[in-house]
């Protein structure tokens, strides 16, 4: 995929062949699209060229993000009573998000539980535990955010509906 998006020449035939691709199979033309992706795509790598230390923050942030996913399935782990390597959780952590990603499922749903589960079955966590982990750090990692974000969206709905609208005059 690195090669693709960074050896212009590999990049050029893998756009050909995406152009061609989508016009053989739906009929339709994208070489306007994959034009203003290609130009996007050289003008946003020329800036990192330019700055590369634009890149320290957002991979700081990507590697904040793996190692506290790491953190909540061994969690959910000792939650549950597993006595667990730390190379297992990785491993099974790992596949997972890699099967997930892949599987071009929206957030790997289903697709990420289901590997983790198997690996962690198959490196000798009981099938119960493993489905059970899997499950918990879903619901524990994105589930619970998205209720506690839910209930303060709620709050500014209502409260900004009990405002008056600010074009309106005070007599």
């Amino acid at each position: 995929t690195a090669v693709v998006f960074f050896v212009r020449p590999v990049r050029a035939v893998a756009l050909r062949l995406v152009g061609l691709t989508w016009r053989l199979v739906l009929r339709r033309d994208l070489d306007a699209g994959l034009r203003s992706f290609e130009a996007t795509l050289v003008r946003g790598l020329a800036e990192v060229r330019r700055r590369p230390l634009s890149l320290v923050l957002p991979v700081l942030l990507i590697l904040a993000d793996r190692l506290s996913r790491v953190v909540v399935v061994w969690f959910c782990f000792e939650a549950l009573g597993g006595q667990v390597d730390l190379g297992v959780v990785v491993t099974g952590f790992a596949i997972g998000v890699v099967a997930g990603v892949m599987s071009m499922v929206p957030g790997g749903l289903g697709v990420q539980e289901g590997t983790m589960a198997g690996v962690y079955h198959l490196l000798g966590v009981s099938l119960e535990q493993a489905v059970l982990v899997s499950l918990l750090f879903r619901l524990v990692y994105y589930m619970v955010p998205l209720a506690v974000s839910l209930v303060f969206y709620w709050h500014v709905l209502r409260v900004g509906s009990s405002e008056p609208p600010a074009s309106a005059e005070v007599a």
